[in-house]
């Protein structure tokens, strides 16, 4: 008899291509299904349109910690309409699961704030890899963004789609992990959230049986989220006397003002003023002070010198949680982050800001929520009544430290 235990290792399964070879990996979330990436089933099945009935479709399938490695059949059982956008398929044994097997336990949140997890997958040679991750945010609907921890040299490789991201402290599944291309066309690490998995499947099924009957679900702990904060770099140098004094008067500024309270921080290109912050918010002394004074979290937009405002307005208006939101001008979608920010307590970070007239649509909030802007250019501080900070360059020890973190890195 398959159970449900609290070792979710136990679940994880190796989804194996037509030759032998790792197509990705999956988990076990019933009796009789495995939830794994719709892709790495498509890439089975390259040469076909997936137009005939699912079940057709046959999967071997082995588990992780199964001594034997006995490869077992399986069919698809449900896969998400063409026109979701979602990477996820749910698999049906045809074969019994091993003794070995358990049903991992699933964690329902939305948003995850700097959370530690971990993954297990497969090399392309089949040997199992554990890596630690950092949940770094939403990026879509339903997406969250991952960030492999120092402490691993192991990349996220293709035979890791699918595979469940854990939250270590509750040792839960909170999603599978897939892969988004970037901007410049460079493949990152993503994960489909338990949450919307569901949400797709209950506009088809009902969760009370089928794929989701022996889940134990879970309430969300916190609404915290952290909206497009990037990493400080590696190298990134201590300068915990600028981060003491930002700190305070944030915290100060928080507290003596009725409305938004708006602060700049200007210092010249290159100088650091981004890293500054993202390491204030994340891993400095300071973060946990921050997260209690902004409960809501932290939305960070970067303007650059032709920012495009409607675009990115919207974009924070998906960081708040509203992802159906649709405007056709800049002041709409202002007013409505407005809105939307009235009750809340964010920290605002509008970086790289190069005038005025870019930064002005994005100051928005109530008392709760403060706006930090970081520029190159200080008459931006006066034109929109922000207090100024000035962000000098290192001392000589801080520079000699830099360049030789920069040097162990490179």
């Amino acid at each position: 008899m398959v159970e449900t235990n609290d070792s979710p290792e136990f679940s994880i399964v190796k989804i194996l291509r037509k030759d032998g070879g790792v197509a990705g990996a999956g988990s076990l979330i019933g009796k009789k299904w495995v939830l794994t990436c719709k892709h790495v089933i498509t890439s089975i099945f390259p040469d076909d349109n997936f137009t005939i009935e699912p079940f057709q479709y046959k999967v071997d399938l082995t588990f992780y910690l199964d001594n034997s490695k006995k490869i077992l059949k399986s069919h698809v059982s449900f896969l998400p309409p063409k026109d979701e956008d979602i990477d996820f398929v749910i698999l049906k044994l045809e074969d019994e699961a091993p003794s070995c097997a358990c049903v991992g336990k699933i964690l329902n949140k939305t948003f995850w704030w700097r959370d530690n997890l971990s993954a297990c997958g497969f090399s392309i040679d089949g040997e199992a890899k554990w890596v630690s991750l950092i949940g770094m945010g939403p990026v879509n609907p339903t997406s969250v963004q991952i960030d492999i921890s120092k402490d691993t040299g192991y990349p996220i490789e293709e035979g890791f789609s699918g595979t469940p991201v854990l939250d270590i402290e509750s040792k839960r599944i909170i999603g599978i992990i897939a892969a988004k291309e970037n901007a410049d066309g460079v493949l990152s690490g993503v994960y489909v959230s338990i949450n919307s998995i569901l949400n797709i499947y209950k506009k088809y099924y009902s969760v009370d049986k089928d794929a989701f009957e022996n889940i134990e679900m879970e309430a969300p702990t916190s609404s915290y989220k952290l909206w497009h904060v990037p990493p400080a770099p590696d190298h990134y140098v201590e300068r915990p006397e600028i981060t003491q004094e930002i700190t305070k008067n944030i915290l100060n500024g928080r507290s003596s003002q009725s409305g938004l309270v708006i602060g700049a921080i200007h210092g010249l290109g290159g100088i650091g003023k981004s890293a500054l912050i993202s390491h204030l918010i994340i891993n400095s002394e300071k973060s946990k002070e921050i997260r209690s004074c902004f409960s809501d979290g932290v939305l960070w937009v970067t303007l650059g010198q032709k920012p495009e405002r409607h675009r990115l307005l919207v974009d924070l208006i998906q960081g708040v949680g509203d992802f159906n939101f649709h405007s056709t001008t800049e002041d709409e979608a202002s007013n409505y982050l407005r809105a939307m920010l009235m009750d809340k307590s964010f920290l605002l970070i509008i970086d790289d800001a190069w005038n005025s007239k870019d930064v002005k649509p994005f100051l928005v909030g109530g008392s709760h929520c403060q706006a930090l802007i970081t520029t190159r250019e200080s008459i931006i501080a006066n034109d929109i009544g922000a207090a100024l900070f000035e962000l000098n360059v290192m001392t000589e020890d801080q520079s000699v430290e830099l360049l030789s973190n920069y040097l162990k890195k490179s």
